[in-house]
């Protein structure tokens, strides 16, 4: 299965910053030397979909966000759970078109294109944010 990490953070925007250190342990535990570009894209993501729950979900400082991160030979996968309001669809499926003014949606938008799977749950009243980038065969790869 590989190796596992979580955190549990407040919905806020300085709480946030752990999450390189976060990362980094992560990867070390995972026994992977250079993650490069892996690394850096779902650092991205992660973070882009936790400033999305601060800024989105109707949540306070007071309530939690759940980050469990998963390393294996295939890649690393991040759930962040939050409890926070359901998402609008209809604005999560919309990308920005180019010289149309639009309000939002640009966040999912540079998530999509940093990783190779990206879905979103919810089950009862938990929101879950799936985000995964595959481990480039050796020698290269995105």
């Amino acid at each position: 299965m590989g190796m596992i990490r979580e955190i549990d953070l407040p919905v806020d925007h300085s709480a946030l910053s752990v999450l390189e250190d976060w990362f980094t342990a992560l990867f070390a535990d995972a026994g992977w030397s250079s993650p490069g570009r892996v690394r850096t894209r779902i650092e991205l993501a992660t973070h882009e979909i936790c400033v999305n729950v601060v800024d989105h979900s109707g949540l306070t400082r007071c309530d939690r966000l759940h980050v469990r991160g998963a390393v294996d030979d295939h890649g690393v996968t991040v759930h962040v759970s939050d409890g926070g309001a359901v998402p609008d669809r209809t604005r999560m499926a919309v990308e920005p078109v180019p010289g149309v003014p639009q309000e939002g949606g640009y966040g999912l938008m540079i998530v999509r294109k940093l990783v190779d799977d990206f879905e979103h749950t919810r089950e009862g009243t938990v929101n879950t944010w799936r985000l995964h980038v595959h481990r480039p065969p050796a020698g290269g790869g995105r």
